[in-house]
């Protein structure tokens, strides 16, 4: 069974950047809730109605949650600056279901660390780690995108060629733990899966603007 979802949202963030000192950065953000409804499009296979209600038309709500985002920075010496962040999920206030019908997840948050490093004029590195506890529990979770307890790692570079232009390479693994999920209470399975992110970006600060 496959099938397409489309949905939209507008929401609100607000944040405030305190800095008490010259080498310490203090923030809070918090994001309202994003209230998506999908509306489900070219279904394809002979399974998806008779085993799930999958069917053209078809709605459900996948919200993204309210979020309250902590962070702090120092920069411990001119050419190092540490970081560190901690992230709340109001997940109890989402209505984050699937196709395959309504979940129940707990609250979640994440708690994460990194550096970034400036090697000379013309080069900088930066690394991280973050650690994210979900709300899911055995009967709510998403065969087709579990959601699960992960701990992430980036690095990347960036390049000053010239004044006006930044490149930056970037990397990113989660690792996601395997997690048991009961469908209709009665048949195990378990949940996994890993990603892998690469990028790059390019910024150019046009003079005199």
């Amino acid at each position: 069974i496959s099938y397409k979802a489309n949905g939209y949202t507008v929401s609100g963030v607000f944040g405030i950047h305190w800095r008490p000192i010259e080498v310490v950065d203090l923030a809070i953000q918090y994001q309202s809730k994003s209230s998506v409804k999908y509306k489900v499009t070219d279904v394809d296979g002979s399974l998806g109605e008779t085993l799930a209600g999958i069917k053209n038309g078809k709605t459900f709500h996948t919200d993204l949650p309210a979020a309250l985002n902590l962070g702090a920075g120092w920069q411990a010496l001119d050419c190092l600056y540490l970081s560190t962040s901690f992230n709340y999920y109001f997940n109890t206030f989402a209505d984050q279901n699937s196709i395959l019908g309504e979940t129940d997840y707990a609250n979640s948050w994440e708690i994460a660390i990194g550096a970034d490093w400036k090697i000379c004029k013309w080069l900088s590195y930066s690394a991280g780690i973050q650690y994210g506890k979900q709300g899911t529990k055995d009967g709510s979770n998403s065969t087709f995108n579990p959601v699960l307890d992960s701990v992430c790692f980036g690095t990347g570079v960036e390049i000053y060629p010239t004044e006006q232009l930044t490149v930056a390479l970037s990397g990113l693994f989660a690792k996601y733990f395997d997690t048991d999920y009961y469908l209709q209470d009665t048949y195990k399975t378990t949940l996994s899966k890993s990603v892998t992110n690469l990028s790059i970006g390019v910024t150019y600060h046009f003079p005199n603007l």
